[in-house]
């Protein structure tokens, strides 16, 4: 059975069966093993197989994250 994970990210290249995934996440870059098949893909997520792994990626920043950015840009500008 192969691990799942969940990380919220964005690819940097598109997909391709065969190809490793690329993705950005925060301050950090993740290469995965070849992927071996697409599962779900749209504008907020992604989930995909690797030959070792299964990965689900959120592609939308979570809420809790999001409103720490804004809270920081609000005490910027006063």
């Amino acid at each position: 059975m192969k691990r799942e994970v969940h990380i919220s990210g964005k690819p940097l290249y598109p997909l391709c069966v065969g190809n490793a995934a690329v993705i950005s996440r925060k301050s950090d870059i993740i290469r995965t093993s070849s992927v071996v098949s697409i599962q779900e893909q749209d504008d907020d997520h992604v989930c995909f197989e690797t030959e070792n792994s299964i990965y689900r990626v959120s592609m939308r920043p979570k809420a809790n994250a999001a409103r720490a950015v804004f809270t920081s840009f609000l005490k910027m500008c006063a």
